[in-house]
């Protein structure tokens, strides 16, 4: 899960990133973020010509932001 330093650096990318899970379209702006994110996790780093690399990254960091917003709004009960 995300830590809330994770969390915040995200945060100027959220919109656009729930956004891309909607349309299919993302601007790329936070893949570098993204990428590290992946990283430090065991996650191999992307590779930036691969449209199947960025798709994946995506997924994984959309479910990322879900997971920590839940834990979040669960732990305010």
């Amino acid at each position: 899960m995300l830590s809330l330093e994770e969390y915040e650096k995200l945060l100027p990318h959220r919109e656009e990133i729930l956004r891309w899970k909607e349309t299919g379209n993302y601007k790329g702006s936070g893949m570098s973020l993204i990428d590290r994110l992946r990283q430090s996790r065991g996650y191999r780093a992307i590779c930036y010509a691969c449209m199947g690399d960025k798709i994946e990254a995506l997924k994984n960091v959309y479910d990322m932001i879900l997971e920590y917003e839940k834990e979040k709004d669960r732990t305010k009960e």
